[in-house]
Formats: C-alpha cells, structure tokens, sequence
C-alpha cells in the first residue's frame, strides 16, 4: 500500500492519511478480499506511515483480518521482512525466500523457546 515508486522502495515512507488510506489506496485491495476472494496478500516493500508494510499490525490485523475478514495467508515479498517478532504479531505468515529465511524459519524457534 502506498508503494508508489520503483527507486529506493525498500526504505521509501509513505505519509498517507487514514481517510485517503481508505478512500484511495485501500480500495482496490478490499475489492480483491471481498469480492474476489483473494486467499494471499503480499504487503509490499515500503513503510507506511512510518512503518513497514510486512510487519504493520494496523494493516495485516485490524483492517485485513478484522474489518475485512480475510482469512487467507499473508506472504512477504521477496526479502522484505525485516524482524521476527514485530512481523508474526503483526499477521505476516510465510517469509519469502523460503530456501534463505532472514527472520523466519529456524529463527521463529528459537523465539518460541525464549519466550
């Protein structure tokens, strides 16, 4: 969401206020969740608002799972999670590279054993 340009995009912020987050840039991905069924989502590379799209709770919990009621599977584009922790609370569910996990794989483990 708010991923509007190709250069730098890994680190780009997108500064989008609630309304235009929801008039504008939402939309077309409601429509995927509620008419078409979409079962996958990929949050892209960007923040939003100061936080990253694979790791920001607002987004993947409270509008996608909540309001929406998607029930389908949350997938990181390639290489664009950035934690462990911040990313599984905030709904993010497979870490893209699977055969190179960054924060994801063996790492949600060891998570778990710590507590």
């Amino acid at each position: 969401v708010g991923n509007d340009q190709e250069a730098d995009r890994g680190h780009s912020n997108s500064v989008i206020s609630e309304r235009v987050l929801h008039e504008v840039y939402l939309q077309p991905f409601e429509a995927c969740v509620r008419q078409a069924g979409a079962q996958a989502i990929m949050p892209g590379y960007n923040r939003l608002n100061g936080q990253y799209c694979a790791e920001n709770r607002h987004l993947l919990q409270e509008v996608l799972r909540d309001t929406w009621q998607f029930q389908g599977l949350v997938v990181s584009d390639w290489w664009a999670n950035r934690t462990t922790n911040k990313a599984l609370e905030a709904g993010l569910n497979v870490e893209m590279p699977g055969i190179e996990p960054r924060y994801f794989g063996g790492y949600l483990l060891e998570q778990a054993r710590d507590g």
